[in-house]
């Protein structure tokens, strides 16, 4: 029994490690792009080095207040579906208030709003899947919207010293709540687990 879970350890780290490094890559290897209203989307790749269909949303204009991300966008004539917002995309941005993601949106990358300290609404869509570690650290004016039924992943310091949130709900569906994930929230007066049939690692 300890084996397998030091195999299991190994694969789940070993697969985040493997997550964080294509988002790292993705807008160095993507050398097609475009720009709309201030946000410039790059395509993603899959294992083998092709275009998926898909893109990623890989730099905003740091001086815009509230973002719309579209559900598609097109890069040199072809049809691009918007999946993932990059590590660190909004980090320590002083101006975004508000950002409207589509339910087309899978990742949000590490760090991708950490220190948003005037960052206020943001929604988490369903399809979401994966909030990387760090994601809303700090942000301290942010309302905290509730968890998608499809969201499977929360990383460390996901949400650490994010002072509005007061009441949580965990999906059935998550299968790992990060270390400090959830730390120095001075207001939480309730975190629920929803009860599911996947073993969960906090």
């Amino acid at each position: 029994m300890i084996n397998e879970f030091h195999k299991l350890t190994k694969s789940r780290n070993m697969k985040h490690f493997l997550h964080l490094l294509m988002l790292v890559m993705l807008p160095i290897t993507a050398f097609a792009q475009t720009t709309i209203e201030g946000m410039t989307f790059y395509p993603n790749y899959n294992d083998y080095g092709e275009l998926d269909g898909t893109c990623n949303l890989g730099h905003v204009d740091s001086n815009l207040t509230d973002v719309k991300v579209p559900s598609t966008v097109v890069i040199d004539g072809k049809d691009y579906t918007v999946t993932i917002i990059i590590n660190h995309l909004f980090w320590h941005n002083k101006n975004i208030q508000t950002v409207f993601l589509p339910n087309t949106i899978k990742t949000i990358g590490y760090c991708a709003f950490g220190e948003c300290e005037n960052l206020r609404n943001i929604n988490f869509p369903e399809g979401l899947e994966y909030i990387g570690d760090g994601s809303f650290r700090y942000c301290t004016s942010l309302n905290v919207p509730a968890f998608p039924s499809t969201l499977k992943y929360i990383g460390d310091e996901a949400f650490q010293e994010t002072s509005n949130i007061t009441d949580l709900t965990i999906p059935a569906a998550v299968e790992y709540v990060g270390n400090g994930c959830f730390s120095n929230l001075y207001y939480l007066k309730k975190l629920t687990f929803e009860e599911g049939d996947i073993d969960l690692t906090i």
